[in-house]
């Protein structure tokens, strides 16, 4: 019996060495607290949540038996579960905003959510469904773009044409100053002429009477002399009259080549202006063209369209159909 109340004894010890946060130092002899209890009354006790971030410093008291605990309580984790939540709230925010923004587009484009059918389907749609209608839209469009290229070529070639025309009108002009020119030179040149023969005549003339007087006394030397002068000036004097002729020969030749050059510059610069006034008229065409595509498109929009159409509704059809911005639409 005496046995017994022993055993009962230690087993009552070890189970409240166990459950208690005390145990027997063997060294001291002295009753101690355990780090586990200590460890978990600073956490618990502390109130410092355990690890759960709960936000407060776990600095309990430690049940009162071994002073100020430092809990081990992660206050971190709040922090970083806060930035988590905001980050994953934005993020819901985020898709919200888009869901919003997809569904008030659709909203807007109504009957234009047709866009979403195939290409195949597009081509093969009836005329008067909705994918139909906006499969006429988007040849309408491609047509527009098409008509704006070929204004765009169009009018460069009537501005180079143009400018052409313009710069061989200036040649011509230039040639023919030139050719004004030197007839002017030429008709100098023939009124030199004259001017020399008829002093070459008049000293002829003198030179016949001088030898006349001498013929008439053979005997009177000085008139033979002055005879002879009277000859030799009117031979130089014919000289350069006929200088002079070729000089105006020349000069008349030299002018008419100007003419010619003048003649042939103009009938380039006319040929020019022709060609320039035709590419004008091709560019009017293209723009006449462009003008009527434009109109199509519009037509074709409002056909397809069963609300109203702003600037961000045309934006999503064309982004939908595949169809590239252009400055120029008029749709936009």
């Amino acid at each position: 019996m005496k046995r017994t109340k022993q055993n009962l004894w230690i087993a009552l010890i070890i189970l409240l060495l166990v459950l208690t946060p005390y145990m027997i130092d063997l060294g001291t002899g002295k009753i101690v607290v355990t780090d586990a209890s200590a460890k978990n009354d600073n956490g618990n006790n502390g109130h410092g949540g355990g690890g759960n971030g709960g936000g407060n410093n776990g600095n309990g008291n430690g049940g009162g038996n071994s002073g100020n605990g430092n809990g081990n309580g992660n206050g971190g984790g709040s922090s970083d579960a806060d930035a988590g939540s905001a980050d994953s709230s934005a993020g819901l925010e985020s898709q919200a905003e888009s869901n919003s923004s997809n569904g008030s587009t659709a909203s807007q484009l109504g009957s234009l959510n047709a866009a979403h059918a195939s290409a195949t389907a597009r081509a093969n749609a009836a005329p008067n469904s909705a994918v139909g209608k906006v499969a006429a839209y988007e040849t309408a469009v491609a047509e527009v773009q098409a008509a704006q290229a070929d204004l765009e070529t169009a009018q460069a070639t009537a501005d180079a044409a143009a400018q052409t025309a313009a710069e061989t009108q200036l040649a011509a002009d230039a040639a023919s100053g030139t050719a004004a020119d030197l007839q002017a030179t030429a008709d100098a040149a023939a009124e030199t002429a004259a001017e020399a023969q008829t002093a070459a005549d008049t000293a002829a003339q003198a030179a016949a009477d001088a030898q006349a007087l001498a013929d008439a006394d053979p005997t009177d030397a000085t008139a033979q002399t002055l005879a002879d002068e009277a000859a030799q000036t009117a031979a130089n004097a014919q000289a350069d009259a006929d200088t002079a002729a070729q000089a105006a020969v020349d000069a008349q030749a030299a002018a008419d080549t100007a003419a010619q050059t003048a003649t042939d510059a103009q009938a380039e610069a006319e040929a020019a202006a022709t060609a320039a006034a035709i590419a004008q008229a091709d560019a009017a065409a293209a723009q006449a063209a462009l003008a009527a595509a434009t109109t199509k498109e519009t037509e074709t929009l409002d056909a397809a369209a069963n609300k109203p159409v702003n600037s961000g509704v045309v934006q999503a059809l064309k982004e939908l159909l595949g169809i590239a911005d252009s400055a120029d639409s008029v749709t936009e």
